[in-house]
């Protein structure tokens, strides 16, 4: 499985990269493809050969992309061939991803040293980004769809939203190793990158994911109010970014004292507030069948994106029943985290079991809470959100019975009683030869 977690670990470690350097953005393109889809292809071969291959039940499963698939059935009417596909494919991969991590996980593979070595594979580029905002070193930029971007502006996608949301995801990876390790340095080497990641979001001005990575750290901290050696230096931090001019002029904070009405507020939100109320208004006339994938037949616009809410738009697009059924799904998966962390905690009152599950949790939140800020987050921009629906499937595998942590439960439970049993024959055994004897 070392070939298997190597590929995977690549893409979602690249994930957020689009461009590097002066490589094309088509060949950048092109070679993640290939990483992810022969790392599928590695597991699912492998899974076969085992005869592992099983599929998660319930709406994480197959019966889940059949249910969201046919609750876009009035979106795919008003659509034509090529919208269709694309939104088909939109769901496709992320279920695909669920699936496979959930048989990487069958395989004996492990889930955390996956998620950790995507975050390492992913530090470099985050440095580049502080360092290209700080000392202005390297200086890169490329034509990404008709346009110049840069790493300033961008980091290595082609909007800041994109680098912010994609980075945001990874915080509570390095939270999660910087619980579950005990050497010092590898706990301070967590800690810097965490710095890191979110100072990469501040210098390209991204806030929806800033705000998504505040949140994680304060879930993470949330069972750490005694710790002060983490919660006084990240006050520090946060005093001196919050009363720095130019950090607040970067992510437009500084116009928040002077909004005094809702356009000024509607202007602070990026038109958020005034386009969610055209959306809302369209949506109201056609609440159940919407208004078909592709181009939209409105004045005030016609490209979905305009709506900045995952939500909202697939309603605009495809009817009620299609949010519907993505926050069934979503749903199904938080419930899943219960259930996983009931298990392990049935076996222990706190592990690193049980840190995991609250960081791969804490990435299902987060992203939750940029779709609701963002257009294409979870459905619609796989390389930014592929992250979230890997979490996903660390959740169903932790919470499964098909799990491997069930097997190796059973497993040192037929242990333990055959020990016991020997230890009982034994005992036995002398208890009768001393009868004879006497």
């Amino acid at each position: 499985m070392k070939i298997g977690r190597l590929l995977l670990a690549t893409y979602l470690g690249t994930s957020p990269v689009f461009w590097f350097w002066n490589l094309p953005p088509r060949v950048v393109l092109l070679t993640k493809w290939l990483l992810i889809l022969a790392g599928f292809a590695v597991i699912w071969l492998r899974a076969y050969q085992r005869r592992l291959l099983v599929l998660p039940v319930g709406l994480s499963g197959p019966n889940g992309f059949v249910l969201l698939v046919v609750s876009m059935a009035f979106g795919f009417f008003q659509s034509g061939a090529e919208a269709i596909l694309e939104t088909v494919a939109d769901i496709v991969y992320p279920f695909l991803t669920i699936w496979t991590v959930f048989l990487y996980y069958r395989l004996g593979g492990d889930l955390v040293r996956l998620f950790k070595s995507s975050a390492i594979i992913f530090l470099p580029f985050a440095m580049l980004t502080v360092s290209a905002g700080v000392l202005g070193i390297p200086d890169w930029s490329v034509t990404y769809s008709g346009r110049e971007v840069s790493i300033v502006t961008s980091g290595f996608t082609d909007k800041r939203t994109g680098w912010s949301n994609g980075t945001a995801l990874f915080v509570p990876i390095l939270l999660m190793g910087l619980a579950t390790v005990q050497a010092h340095g590898q706990r301070l080497f967590y800690a810097i990158s965490v710095l890191i990641f979110i100072g990469s979001q501040a210098v390209v001005g991204g806030r929806a994911g800033l705000l998504a990575s505040l949140v994680a750290v304060f879930i993470w901290l949330a069972g750490r109010v005694r710790r002060w050696v983490y919660i006084v230096p990240l006050a520090l931090v946060v005093l001196l970014l919050g009363t720095n001019e130019s950090v607040l002029q970067l992510l437009r904070l500084n116009r928040v004292a002077a909004v005094s009405s809702l356009q000024d507020l509607d202007q602070l939100s990026s038109s958020r507030i005034s386009r969610s109320i055209i959306a809302i208004g369209y949506v109201l006339q056609s609440p159940l069948q919407g208004y078909g994938f592709g181009s939209l037949p409105f004045t005030e616009f016609q490209d979905p994106s305009f709506v900045h809410n995952l939500w909202l738009k697939l309603w605009l697009q495809a009817g009620l029943f299609a949010p519907a059924a993505l926050a069934a799904i979503v749903a199904h998966l938080f419930l899943k985290a219960v259930v996983a962390w009931r298990r392990v905690s049935s076996r222990a009152k706190w592990s690193a079991r049980h840190e995991e599950i609250l960081g791969a949790t804490s990435v299902l939140v987060i992203g939750l809470i940029i779709s609701m800020l963002e257009p294409n987050y979870l459905i619609g921009s796989f390389q930014t959100s592929v992250l979230w629906w890997t979490a996903a499937g660390a959740i169903v595998s932790w919470s499964s019975t098909y799990g491997r942590v069930v097997t190796d439960d059973i497993r040192k439970r037929s242990e333990n009683h055959l020990r016991s049993y020997s230890s009982e024959s034994i005992c036995a055994g002398k208890k009768g030869v001393a009868s004879m004897l006497s």
